[in-house]
């Protein structure tokens, strides 16, 4: 072993996928934070962030959706039919296996396609989407609401086809494209913000917004050597639409879970919608700061083994991931919760931001954390599904989960409001991994693994 004191063996070190990964994931939270602690500082916890936290619920809702068209056709493909690179060198020209590029860009044309005119049709329907996101909104909090909903949501959605892009950037071990062009963006938004919020208050937050995910869209696209705007063909359409049926099922049925919760955040008082999703947002920025790398790195290989039938592999592979998830996760959990009103004070305590705000994402923090073994776990099990074409199987536990969701959520804003839904939340998101961790591992048992 080569001490990492030396220069040699920090070279070395650096050479490591996972390290590579983690630190590169470590600035783009970074830049998280500062794009957070600013909208934090201008708005505070009120009825205008209520109305974002609803819209962009929404985003991340249609933003899952490029990431299971990725995972679900795009990675898939490149498991199948391209070898993924070990660094991030590429020879000048190079986009992976060449039978690869036609079908990613057929796939990004019809995307393109859709999505503007998908966009197109939101930005006709705002007055009635503002009702549909929040039906219990109303007064200042509905007003916002209707605007963001005109303003942002289209715009926004028009690019976030750069997530199916980000897939296929971890499948190839990409990790300076993966991380690269979001780490811009999100420096980006801070100073186009900070820069407009002075003149002109809550749009300042929209042109950020549509900047930085049309630069995003394009760097992601011409990185990869692709078009950023190519042409559709109707020969494409029919094959695609075959392939798209089951992903799109078996994306709504688990990611509508923002939706619902979003009929129950529509009723609580003032500034909890806003808790609620600060208290997400820093859970997810530590789960990618520890936990996620972790199974990133795993991904390429995992998909291999699953796209080659080499089963045994792949259940190694997945009890891998799943221990490290649990012994890094729980404690994590412990620390984060001994330390969730320093840190959430530390991080947002700024601005329109009061102790009273502190006090309400902390507690809603503390109940997020324990969700971190299941957030490293969905998105390797999810891809093995993907891969393997489980849709139905995966369609089923969706749809239990999604049941699951509406009848926990609705007993847990009953029973305590806003934490009963944090802790409604927390147990649904952990039930999902084990439940699609244990068809798959059943599934995989009853089958013979290929050898290497």
């Amino acid at each position: 072993a080569i001490p990492i004191a030396s220069g040699a063996g920090l070279k070395a070190a650096l050479a490591k996928p996972g390290l590579r990964l983690a630190l590169l994931q470590g600035v783009v939270f970074a830049a998280t934070f500062a794009k957070e602690m600013a909208l934090t500082a201008a708005f505070g916890l009120g009825a205008f962030m209520d109305a974002y936290t609803l819209v962009n619920n929404a985003l991340i809702f249609s933003r899952s959706y490029f990431e299971q068209l990725g995972y679900g056709l795009l990675v898939p493909a490149a498991a199948q039919t391209s070898t993924p690179l070990t660094d991030d060198r590429r020879p000048p020209g190079a986009s992976g296996d060449p039978s690869l590029r036609p079908s990613v860009e057929r796939i990004l044309a019809w995307m393109t396609f859709g999505t503007l005119a998908v966009s197109l049709g939101l930005l006709a329907l705002a007055p009635w989407v503002a009702v549909a996101l929040a039906p219990g909104a109303s007064g200042e909090r509905m007003g916002w609401l209707a605007f963001l909903c005109l303003w942002m949501l289209p715009a926004c959605l028009a690019f976030q086809g750069a997530e199916a892009l980000r897939c296929l950037c971890l499948q190839e071990r990409r990790f300076m494209l993966y991380q690269g062009p979001r780490l811009v963006g999100l420096l980006g938004f801070v100073a186009i913000f900070a820069l407009a919020y002075p003149h002109w208050g809550a749009v300042a937050l929209v042109v950020a917004m549509v900047a930085t995910h049309g630069f995003e869209w394009f760097a992601y696209a011409r990185g990869l050597g692709l078009a950023a705007f190519p042409r559709p063909r109707w020969a494409d359409l029919a094959p695609l639409l075959r392939q798209l049926g089951p992903v799109s099922l078996a994306w709504f049925v688990f990611y509508a879970g923002p939706m619902v919760d979003n009929a129950f955040l529509a009723g609580l008082p003032a500034g909890e919608p806003g808790a609620f999703r600060y208290a997400q947002v820093s859970v997810l920025i530590v789960a990618g700061l520890t936990l996620n790398n972790l199974a990133a790195t795993s991904l390429s290989g995992l998909n291999a083994h699953c796209g080659q039938g080499r089963y045994a592999q792949a259940e190694a592979d997945l009890w891998r991931i799943g221990a490290q998830s649990l012994a890094w996760g729980i404690p994590i959990a412990l620390l984060g919760g001994l330390a969730a009103s320093w840190a959430v004070r530390l991080m947002f305590e700024r601005g329109a931001f009061g102790p009273e705000d502190t006090e309400r994402v902390a507690a809603c923090f503390q109940v997020f954390l324990w969700q971190l073994p299941a957030l490293a776990l969905w998105r390797p099990l999810s891809s093995c599904f993907y891969t393997l074409g489980l849709f139905k199987p995966l369609v089923g536990i969706g749809l239990a989960a999604l049941a699951l969701r509406l009848g926990m959520n609705a007993w847990g804003v009953e029973l305590s409001g806003l934490q009963g839904l944090c802790w409604a939340t927390t147990a649904n998101g952990i039930s999902l991994s084990l439940g699609c961790g244990v068809y798959l591992w059943a599934w995989m048992r009853r089958r013979p693994s290929l050898a290497d």
